[in-house]
């Protein structure tokens, strides 16, 4: 993002009001952002985002707790005909939340890009949030893979063999300068030693690049699946979408994800057919039910899923998992925020499937 998610809050909470808000009223709402900035417990960020997102009622616990919190920072919040500014509030916590760089970042970054996949995003409450995030996920993508170089490597000096005593000092000064002369080379070490466990990060980074895209490489350029022992050709063009976008994520060694993702997803499509095709959410998952030796990767890849908010955060591992189920295509559209008929192209569906796994491997990583 160019300006901050804290600098763009007057503006969005001003869209939505349709007038100017007093600065001190504005400084209020953003001091109960920075109080609740603090909050780790993962499931109070998916409440946000499913508030966001629209998919929580205006008398839900997660409408009705965030509006708590900042009327009990300024008496004149108003506390009726005010969903849209709430939810404006939730996106901008969002927001600041992901841009803090806290250990949820990347788990908040994607839940908040998959959650939207089928939102039409001309009824957010902040219209360019999505994209701002899009832009922010791919830019970490590239920078988690930056390395810088060896330099600063090299051995300090010491100083403490070489210090000089001035002819005539005191003891006291005598013993002050030799102190001074020894902290100086503990700083000096501790320097040294701070840099080789940096480069020791970074080539353990540098050579888990090297085998993600030797990985990658030899996975596209053989078109078969590490997943199920079948081609691409085989898996067909319904469901590799989903089965490729999983190896995919398998093979991604670097969190949040592959920054030429779309990319080789594209190139995998092409082996079997185009990733412009169109294609609805129900025609992908029956064609999992038509044939069985796809029913183990079902049940296993579904246990990935986020399932107490998978209606929402995971719409496609969600609708997966529903499927093991009879009579799953009446159940699925009662919980899910996303409709089975929706339709895009495969690379679309793929690119989704891909996010999804990646948000639920670094869910299962740090939970």
């Amino acid at each position: 993002m160019t300006t901050t998610a804290k600098d763009q809050l007057p503006r969005w909470i001003e869209a939505v009001a349709k007038k100017e808000i007093p600065s001190a009223q504005l400084e209020l709402r953003q001091g109960t952002i920075s109080k609740l900035l603090g909050k780790t417990h993962l499931p109070y960020w998916i409440g946000l985002i499913k508030l966001f997102s629209g998919f929580s009622d205006e008398d839900g616990p997660e409408f009705n707790d965030l509006m708590k919190e900042f009327f009990k920072d300024d008496d004149n919040f108003p506390l009726k005909n005010n969903s849209q500014l709430v939810r404006v509030l939730a996106g901008s916590l969002l927001a600041q939340k992901i841009e803090s760089r806290s250990t949820l970042s990347d788990t908040l970054m994607l839940a908040l890009l998959t959650a939207n996949f089928a939102t039409n995003r001309a009824e957010l409450p902040i219209l360019e949030l999505l994209v701002q995030i899009e832009a922010l996920w791919l830019q970490k993508c590239s920078t988690s893979r930056d390395l810088p170089s060896a330099n600063g490597m090299s051995q300090p000096k010491t100083t403490s063999s070489k210090a000089t005593l001035v002819a005539g000092a005191t003891i006291n000064e005598k013993v002050q300068e030799h102190l001074n002369s020894l902290f100086t080379d503990v700083k000096s070490q501790h320097k040294f030693i701070s840099s080789i466990v940096t480069y020791l990060t970074d080539l353990e980074k540098r050579v888990a690049s090297n085998s993600e895209e030797t990985n990658i490489l030899s996975w596209i350029l053989r078109e078969h699946s590490r997943e199920v022992p079948a081609s691409f050709t085989e898996i067909g063009a319904t469901r590799l979408p989903f089965i490729g976008a999983k190896d995919l994520a398998v093979l991604t060694a670097i969190a949040p994800g592959l920054p030429d993702a779309r990319g080789i997803l594209h190139k995998m499509l092409q082996t079997v057919g185009t990733s412009d095709d169109t294609i609805t959410l129900a025609e992908i998952v029956r064609a999992f039910k038509e044939k069985s030796p796809y029913t183990e990767w079902v049940t296993e890849t579904t246990k990935l899923s986020l399932i107490s908010s998978g209606e929402s955060i995971t719409p496609l591992l969600y609708a997966l998992h529903c499927s093991q189920e009879p009579g799953w295509e009446q159940a699925f559209p009662l919980k899910a925020s996303f409709p089975l008929e929706h339709e895009t192209t495969l690379l679309n569906f793929a690119m989704q499937f891909y996010k999804e796994c990646m948000l639920m491997s670094i869910v299962h990583r740090t939970s």
